[in-house]
């Protein structure tokens, strides 16, 4: 896109929801993309869940080709 980057809007959505990975509750912050991009090209839709209390952040991420979950984690002492 030939858009300044500042000119572009943020259209996509996000949220919170909880999510339990390896028996531990988790307050996600859900993203999910907006349906066209700054050309008004259809996207594939893609949601991701995040959170602070995992290493590296990425919780979920699920695409038209593929879902991700994560089933585990622990924290490095």
């Amino acid at each position: 896109c030939s858009k300044a980057t500042r000119d572009h809007k943020d259209e996509a959505k996000w949220g919170v929801e909880p999510l339990t990975i390896g028996g531990k509750d988790l307050k996600c912050i859900t993203y999910e993309s907006p349906e066209k991009n700054c050309k008004g090209d259809i996207m594939p839709k893609t949601r991701m869940w995040y959170s602070r209390e995992v290493p590296g952040g990425l919780v979920k991420m699920e695409t038209p080709q593929m879902k991700m979950t994560l089933l585990r984690f622990h924290a490095k002492k």
